[in-house]
């Protein structure tokens, strides 16, 4: 089985000039192991044979299907009708995306090491075993409220690759930086305990995103393929 390692064809058609063709949409990426540019559809960028077992990849599968949603949802100019659960089903979806990164879910695997699943192998895939992802995403999402920032650019100012989600650590705890689309790109803290809080929330409040120097990095950490 063939599988999108970091990020999904569903979060990639958003940075497509025709997103409403889906996994077909096509983006133009810089090949860096083949140092060359391919027009490419989005179900063809970053994907890998193997890369998950057919339970993980489904289990992926059920927040790749809420991303759609959450994006609609931060396009909405009525805040009344925005949906606290879709919310936190977009917020799922983001940290599957984050998880499905081997070193960020290690980071989270020594936070988490009082829960005796995260130091059992799961064959290759020991990462993204879903008994203990759903371990850690119940953990994440019920047990605290995270801060969160949208900023919206009037012009199309992001890029993507298949390795998009930026990571700022600070004393205080980690920030995680996403591009959702060509125009917005969201923010989201993790603090170290209720103490540090509002340290975060200041931060991602005031956070200076300056469009290029994202791009740079979202770029530099590329593994294969990214936007030009």
């Amino acid at each position: 089985m063939r599988s999108h390692i970091y990020v999904p064809a569903t979060y990639l058609k958003h940075f497509s000039d025709n997103p409403s063709k889906g996994r077909k949409s096509v983006l133009r990426v810089f090949n860096k192991k083949r140092q060359m540019v391919q027009n490419l559809t989005v179900d063809k960028i970053g994907i890998k044979k193997g890369a998950f077992s057919k339970e993980v990849e489904e289990f992926h599968s059920t927040f790749e299907n809420n991303y759609n949603e959450f994006v609609n949802l931060l396009s909405t100019s009525y805040i009344k009708n925005i949906n606290k659960e879709k919310v936190k089903d977009g917020l799922m979806t983001l940290f599957d995306f984050i998880l499905r990164n081997k070193k960020n879910y290690e980071n989270l695997q020594r936070i988490y090491k009082n829960f005796p699943d995260l130091v059992k192998i799961y064959g290759e895939d020991s990462w993204h075993a879903s008994e203990v992802i759903t371990k850690i995403f119940f953990k994440l999402i019920q047990s605290r409220s995270y801060p969160l920032s949208f900023r919206r650019f009037t012009d199309e100012v992001f890029k993507t690759s298949d390795n998009p989600i930026i990571i700022y650590r600070r004393d205080f705890g980690t920030v995680y930086l996403l591009p959702i689309d060509r125009k917005r790109i969201i923010c989201l803290g993790y603090y170290q305990g209720e103490n540090y809080l509002k340290y975060m929330e200041y931060f991602i409040n005031n956070f200076n995103v300056i469009p290029k120097d994202i791009n740079k990095i979202i770029k530099h950490q590329a593994e294969t393929f990214y936007q030009i």
